[in-house]
């Protein structure tokens, strides 16, 4: 099992599926409170990237959401996901010394906003998020 450390205290598992996000110790987030849903109830292609992407590093979503919680703690209300994905890659690559193996799709930021402040409540509103219209059809 994958788990990423959301809470100094409390190590949870945290899977990404194709029918919504697993969480040990916390429950199951259905997929629609995640994304718009398709028009005959499917998850967009991009959602099914993220998955991918999540469960193969997992610890994305704990610095992600440790950077929101720095930021919140010394003041700020509000501020970018995507922002948060630019220093994640720079970081990334200093590191590894390696830009081709590290693929953060900037379409995975709303599932990762949605995501982190449905897990940390007092990060809830902490990222703007637009309303999702399910724009892909079925293929």
């Amino acid at each position: 099992m994958i788990a990423a450390k959301l809470n100094a205290d409390k190590q949870q598992a945290v899977i990404a599926t194709k029918d919504g996000i697993k969480v040990l110790g916390y429950g199951d987030i259905k997929l629609s409170e995640l994304v718009a849903m398709r028009e005959d109830d499917s998850a967009p292609s991009s959602y099914e990237a993220f998955c991918d992407f999540h469960n193969n590093n997992p610890w994305v979503l704990e610095r992600l959401t440790q950077m929101a919680k720095d930021l919140k703690a010394v003041g700020v209300n509000k501020y970018s996901l995507r922002g948060f994905f630019h220093i994640v890659r720079h970081k990334y690559i200093l590191k590894t010394k390696d830009a081709s193996r590290f693929m953060l799709n900037n379409n995975y930021s709303p599932y990762y906003a949605r995501l982190i402040m449905r897990l940390n409540p007092e990060l809830e509103g902490f990222f703007e998020i637009r309303a999702q219209k399910a724009k892909e059809t079925a293929q």
